[in-house]
């Protein structure tokens, strides 16, 4: 009982919540739910309703051996973990909700009196009766909590003698109800039914202010009212449904008081449930209120308090008006289903707390501790019943809630002691930290996690904040070292605005250079370490040689380094242009295309053109690097334009940026990769480019970004020079032939462009490896033949020699060259011919694999299936249809009944995929085998005839004199012209051999693309690719 004009366990917990649990839904409905339901599925409902009371029970139990719980019960537990915002919109929406449920308790009190003495329950009756009932408990609650909380006690007994009377009565005899009756009503319903009459076990928590030990009373209280009513409930089915007949449970809403031993103890059961309800919410609603009066979300008005117990009479008046307003409003479901939202809300918020509590408080040590499972359960049931029981009234609740959450945030209120986000994060950035140092971090997950360094309060530092920032935009972050001389200034960065993911500190060094190599070294942790260093380009001008130490530490830490130089004055105010420049000697296009990517998410640069710059060492080089370009742009999905620049000779690096990039309103320019020799002539070089109009970024990559622009060089080769009749140049692709497209533009288009995209790899493939692999044996039938010519011509010229002595010293001299040269070149051969074919097989079959990884992706903006509509009829069957086309049409013709155009849905990949297979096995396969075969036929067909020739010139030196010079002369221009005749059959069969393999992949190309527009033209081309796919699924599953 009361101590100190306090309350104790049961009086002040005990009383209010069981009472409450103990309601009208016991007398009128719980009857009805055990005739339809039976034994079994009835004992379900009770206790599947009882989980969100059992587990929410828990969790207040749980919160409340932890710490006090103040004034205000749900509402103080609430908002003192998840502040006042959150804790107040809950806390007004209980206010309102238990006013007007009291109201609604008074209501169906007053229609079960003016029935029982004869009155009419019409509107104005019962706004009479209940205007009187509630100013009398009211009155009651006004004078004193103590005599309301009294007077419950006779209402408690008043329930009792009710129960005693049900279980002593004479019930007509019947056989058990064990299972549910045919036709009634699904589970889901009877739960719904029920469930309100376990959601008033709250009723002591709200008493919490007017408890003499609150962290003792509350959870055992709670508890045992919990569990009290679950077994009043479930005895009361037990009994109901083994002693009374179902039908009477069905059909008869007063059967408890017909069978009871003495009925008007029934009815007195039914107006004291309803009076304590209404009493329970009275006594609720003012103290919420006068709580969070208390702290400042409500006027101060109803934060006062009378007696010593500080009885909240402001609040009680509200409260009753709030109540008499609900009692006057005829309409009272629409209210009745949004108060149960509120309470399943408030179910919902109270195990949310508990368990983030219990995860993320450091200062969460409750006497009684529970899983943190209990809690979610109750959590996700209570949110499951908002959605199951009435999903309009839950959205209203909720946007109610929401509104006023929004308009307490908006008044940035907070408690003093703080609250348990703090927590929450700190917990959610440990974890997130744990999994980041378990997973090893790729490209395409890079995020800037960049240390800024600057001086203190420059007056220049705005523009490189902004960058940074900039990049911080898009989920990255940026830590702004203010480096400062002296401890004076401001605590951080004059030029400090709160950004997401921007971080500001200020350290004092005499050596600020010094200190970033001090940073770059020991800044960080496992999770999210620094990966980028920002420094202005400004600062190498003061100390040099400090800043390339910098720069080199912060490379020796694996970091990417970017130096920002700002825009010039009177440079155009909205960015437009941004060009990228990459060359051999520095630059790195991956890190280049990250920066871009982060950049343009900035709204200022959304619609920035990309120009991509490269700076190759060959002209020859020029379309390998920008097809790589292109792909590597593709796959990252970045829209930018590519072209290839050069060089004038004498012309430096700097001076063609300067040139090209004048109009640029930012330059990405790499610095050397080798920062070891980096001096300062070589600041002086970039000096010249930060000179240009826009802003300048010099960037060199870390580890993390491997360079996609890694241009494999041939050696120099030897001048070719073609042989007589031979053009010198390699066969090109044929043409693109006509195709007889599809009639429908869509697929029209997407043929084009798969034709267009399979033309483009093979033609990469054979410029690439097929073309030049030809190319290197038809260097050495030239090689050969100009040995042939010049070694042939200095015997004819040593033949020629009058002096006889003078003449065979010549022929001598001439032959062992001959020698020399021919050992030399069929040593070659046999490297080349032999390990230098297995080795170009071996990088053609690379080349290979290439083209079938990147052929088995369609090219970019053709989608793997395309929708087409057909008109109808179309699908009208044919009389040389086969069976499963007649009925593949009969299906979309039933499936479509009344469209007139029917769309059909085309696997364009799986058919795209087939002819790009058959030109990968078929064409370019045989293509590879010829190659092999011809490289070894052309090693040997060399080197018989370098060693004809000079196994000829040898005999005809030992076999002729040298005076006759004319025979000698004679042979020789016979060899050589036979040579040169075997030579230039080896050159034209590799020249038609080149054409032939070119044609060959331009035939099968062109065969997959008119075989691809045949499917597609047919009327049945979904089946095709469908069974095209199994095929392909099939074999894939057989390798």
């Amino acid at each position: 009982m009361a101590r100190d004009g306090k309350f104790g366990t049961f009086s002040g917990v005990f009383t209010p919540s069981v009472l409450t649990i103990l309601g009208v839904i016991m007398y009128l409905r719980l009857p009805w739910v055990v005739g339809n339901a039976g034994l079994y599925v009835g004992l379900g409902v009770i206790l599947a309703a009882h989980v969100v009371s059992i587990a929410t029970g828990l969790s207040v139990s749980s919160i409340a051996t932890d710490k006090k719980v103040g004034g205000g019960g749900p509402y103080y537990i609430i908002s003192r973990s998840f502040g006042l915002p959150i804790g107040g919109a809950i806390g007004m929406a209980l206010f309102l909700g238990l006013s007007f449920s009291a109201s609604l308790y008074i209501v169906g009190f007053s229609q079960s009196l003016l029935s029982a003495i004869g009155v009419a329950p019409t509107a104005n009756a019962i706004r009479v009766c209940g205007s009187i009932t509630i100013v009398v408990i009211t009155a009651i609650t006004f004078i004193s909590t103590s005599l309301a909380i009294k007077s419950q006690f006779f209402i408690l007994a008043l329930i009792a003698a009710s129960l005693l009377s049900v279980f002593l009565g004479s019930p007509s005899a019947t056989t058990p109800h064990l299972s549910a009756a045919s036709g009634s009503p699904s589970f889901a319903v009877l739960f719904g039914i029920f469930f309100p009459a376990v959601t008033g076990f709250t009723a002591g928590v709200n008493m919490s202010g007017d408890l003499s030990d609150p962290k003792g009373s509350i959870p055992r209280g709670t508890m045992i009212a919990i569990a009290t009513g679950f077994l009043v409930y479930a005895g009361l089915a037990v009994f109901l449904t083994l002693r009374v007949d179902p039908a009477a449970l069905r059909d008869d809403p007063e059967v408890l008081q017909h069978m009871a031993l003495w009925g008007p103890a029934v009815i007195a059961g039914i107006w004291g449930a309803t009076l304590s309800s209404a009493m329970g919410s009275i006594l609720g609603a003012p103290r919420i209120l006068q709580a969070m009066s208390a702290d400042r979300i409500t006027p101060k008005l109803f934060a006062k308090g009378v007696g010593p117990t500080s009885e909240p009479r402001n609040a009680l008046i509200l409260a009753f008006a709030i109540g008499e307003g609900g009692i006057l409003i005829a309409e009272l479901d629409l209210i009745a289903r949004v108060v149960s939202m509120v309470f399943l809300a408030l179910y919902t918020a109270i195990n949310v707390t508990c368990a983030i509590e219990s995860w993320a408080s450091p200062d969460f040590r409750p006497r009684f501790r529970i899983p943190k499972l209990v809690s979610i359960v109750g959590a996700v049931t209570s949110i499951l019943l908002m959605i199951q029981l009435d999903l309009i009234a839950m959205l209203g609740a909720t946007a109610l809630m929401l509104g006023l959450f929004g308009y307490l945030q908006r008044r940035q209120l907070t408690l003093e002691a703080g609250d348990t986000w703090e927590g929450v994060w700190s917990t959610l950035v440990r974890t997130g930290l744990q999994r980041l140092h378990r997973t090893a971090g790729e490209q395409r997950n890079w995020r800037p996690n960049v240390l800024l360094f600057d001086e203190a309060d420059h007056a220049k530092h705005g523009p490189i904040r902004e960058f940074a920032t900039t990049l911080a935009s898009g989920n990255g972050m940026v830590t702004d070292f203010a480096l400062a001389r002296s401890r004076g200034g401001p605590a951080a960065t004059s030029a400090a605005v709160e950004h997401v993911g921007v971080f500001d500190r200020r350290i004092v060094t005499a050596t600020p250079l010094e200190t970033v190599a001090s940073i770059c070294q020991f800044h960080g942790f496992s999770g999210v370490p620094p990966n980028t260093v920002l420094l202005p380009w400004r600062q190498h001008g003061a100390e040099p040689d400090a800043f390339l130490r910098a720069l080199r530490a912060a490379g020796d830490q694996d970091l990417n380094i970017l130096l920002f130089e700002e825009p010039r004055a009177g440079t155009r105010k909205s960015p437009r242009q941004v060009d990228v420049w990459w060359s051999a000697e520095a630059g790195n296009l991956a890190l280049s295309v990250a920066l871009v990517r982060f950049i343009t998410r900035a709204p200022e640069w959304d619609h920035a053109t990309i120009n991509v710059l490269l700076v190759g060492e060959e002209v020859d080089e020029d379309e390998v690097l920008r097809a790589r370009t292109l792909r590597y742009l593709d796959e990252t999905r970045v829209d930018a334009k590519v072209r290839a620049v050069h060089r004038r000779k004498g012309e430096g690096l700097h001076d063609v940026v300067c040139a090209q990039s004048a109009d640029a309103d930012l330059v990405l320019f790499g610095l050397p990769d080798d920062l070891a020799t980096a001096d300062r002539a070589t600041l002086d070089r970039l000096d010249r480019i930060a000179g240009l109009p826009g802003g300048v970024v010099f960037l060199r990559a870390g580890g993390g970004f491997a360079d996609v622009l890694q241009v494999t060089r041939r050696a120099p080769r030897r001048d070719r020079t073609p042989l007589p009749g031979a053009s010198g140049e390699l066969p090109q692709a044929a043409a693109p032939v006509t195709l007889p497209l599809p009639p429908l533009p869509e697929l029209a288009a997407t043929v084009t462009a798969i034709y267009e995209h399979q033309r483009a790899l093979v033609d990469r493939l054979h410029d690439r490896g097929l073309g030049p692999a030809y190319e290197g044996y038809l260097e050495l039938c030239e090689t050969a033949r100009a040995l042939v010519e010049r070694r042939a011509a200095a015997l004819i010229e040593a033949s020629a020699e009058k002096n006889p002595a003078k003449r065979r010293k010549l022929v001598n001299r001439a032959t062992a060259a001959f020698l020399l040269d021919g050992d030399a070149a069929l040593a070659e051969i046999d490297d080349d011919g032999a390990a230098g074919a297995t080795a170009t097989a071996t990088r053609l079959t690379e080349d290979l694999r290439e083209l079938s990884r990147d052929g088995a992706a369609l090219p970019a903006g053709v989608p793997a299936i395309v929708r087409v509509v057909r008109p109808r009829a179309e699908f009208r069957a044919d009389p040389d249809d086969d069976r499963a086309l007649r009925r593949w049409k009969r299906d979309r013709r039933w499936n479509n009944f009344w469209r007139r155009r029917i769309p059909v849905a085309i696997d364009v990949g799986a058919l795209a995929r087939r002819g790009h297979d058959r030109v990968v096995c078929d064409a370019v396969g045989r293509g590879l085998t010829r190659f092999r075969a011809d490289a070894h036929e052309i090693a040997v067909e060399v080197g018989k005839v370098l060693a004809t020739a000079e196994w000829r010139a040898h005999a005809q030196l030992s076999r002729v004199g040298v005076d006759d010079a004319a025979a000698l002369i004679e042979r020789v221009e016979r060899t050589r012209d036979a040579a040169r005749g075997r030579l230039d059959e080896l050159h034209a069969h590799l020249t038609a051999r080149i054409a032939e393999q070119r044609a060959d992949l331009d035939d099968a190309i062109a065969g997959e693309a008119r075989q691809l527009c045949a499917d597609l033209t047919r009327i049945d081309a979904p089946v095709a690719a469908r069974a095209v796919a199994r095929r392909a699924k099939a074999d894939a599953a057989t390798l």
